[in-house]
């Protein structure tokens, strides 16, 4: 655990037949740019990459099973994260605090965008979220302020609480029917307004199935999805 631990080290090319990054690998090489990730590695452990703040890209190759929690959280100028089709676990605040990851993709067969995945990722514009994603837990996009649409698809049952508090970019979101619960302040400093402009509770019974459209933290309910 933290063999490379806060040294300062610029680039890392890990070998193949290395089918495991350990937790705290390279956790806090703020000097570090660049890594190539071999063909094979299966495992990125815990908070592996965390706070390498010149880290910029990273291509995570396919095969990669399982990235954990706070794997990526705080690389500072991160501008693109691609997960691949292989992963089925996507741990918690994996990417939260890459405040320069402009945009980001994750496969179906996650399930679960687990809580922070991208909590303070304040340059997010847009990441599509799988068709067969059942929940958005605490925090998922929280102060995601860049995000300008989120389009949640049907067979999400809950969104967490704060997942999209602030973002306060928003000009377009989809709400499925199949929403049943919402933790408190899901979209916190956004206001819910009806055809009519009455203001809309934040409950789901009053928000889902809907398509709301608008800009300056005012959503408006343009038609039922």
């Amino acid at each position: 655990m933290g063999a490379f631990r806060g040294l300062p080290i610029v680039a890392a090319s890990i070998p193949e037949g290395i089918v495991h990054i350990a937790e705290e690998a390279f956790s806090g090489c703020q000097a570090l740019e660049s890594v190539r990730l071999p063909p094979g590695l299966s495992f990125i452990g815990r908070k592996a990459f965390y706070g390498c703040i010149s880290l910029a890209r990273i291509d995570i190759p396919d095969g990669v099973e399982c990235i954990g929690e706070g794997a990526f959280a705080d690389c500072l100028r991160l501008e693109s994260a691609s997960v691949p089709g292989s992963a089925d676990y996507l741990g918690s605040w994996a990417f939260s605090g890459c405040a320069s990851l402009r945009e980001a993709e994750i496969p179906s067969g996650l399930g679960i965008i687990r809580e922070g995945t991208f909590s303070d990722c304040i340059s997010l514009a847009g990441m599509p979220i799988p068709g067969d994603v059942t929940e958005i837990e605490d925090m998922a996009f929280f102060k995601c302020m860049a995000l300008r649409g989120a389009e949640i698809p049907e067979g999400v049952s809950h969104i967490g609480r704060g997942a999209f508090s602030d973002c306060i970019s928003l000009s377009r979101l989809s709400l499925p029917r199949s929403l049943g619960s919402m933790g408190s302040s899901a979209f916190f400093g956004i206001t819910f307004v009806d055809e009519d402009g009455n203001f809309m509770e934040h409950r789901p019974e009053n928000l889902r199935g809907r398509v709301f459209e608008g800009g300056d933290a005012v959503l408006k309910a343009r038609e039922i999805c």
